[in-house]
């Protein structure tokens, strides 16, 4: 069939930005362990390992490295799934798409994320005869330095 209609093409545009680069890894919550001498005889001893039930260690399941500690009711938010949300809150707006770019970056190997997207078509002159151009900023972290978060403004040129 050659008559293929796109049901969302605001979607498909957001969709044709790409994948999440640095940011598209899944984070698990891991229970934390310390190990407690229960009794020693003669040279030899007997060691537990306890949970410490109000915290658990958050580890990406690509590397099995620990990026935080965290209280036992952090709820996680994978990168890629926070971005997602931002771009359906885009998909359904009525800004213009024309030539939308998207940049992810990541830092604390990955434990901090943000997904900047930039709007060339809201691009305004100033009273300066400068630029601004819209441009929205979310941001995720798995080690509670940001909660996930946009920010919407402009970057003035």
């Amino acid at each position: 069939m050659t008559n293929v209609v796109s049901l969302n093409e605001r979607q498909e545009v957001l969709n044709d930005l790409g994948g999440y680069e640095g940011a598209n890894f899944t984070v698990e919550s891991e229970p934390i362990f310390y190990k407690s001498l229960v009794s020693y005889q003669a040279g030899t001893s007997l060691v537990n390992d306890i949970t410490i039930k109000n915290k658990k260690a958050l580890v990406r399941t690509d590397t099995n490295e620990s990026l935080a500690v965290v209280s036992g009711s952090y709820q996680v938010a994978q990168h890629p799934d926070a971005f997602r949300t931002v771009e359906r809150i885009i998909a359904g707006s009525d800004l213009d798409l024309t030539g939308i770019k998207r940049t992810i970056e990541t830092s604390h190997d990955g434990a901090r994320a943000y997904a900047r997207y930039t709007f060339p078509a809201h691009e305004i002159e100033t009273s300066r005869g400068d630029t601004a151009t819209l441009e929205m900023l979310a941001r995720n972290s798995f080690d509670g330095s940001w909660c996930f978060h946009v920010d919407i403004g402009a970057v003035r040129g």
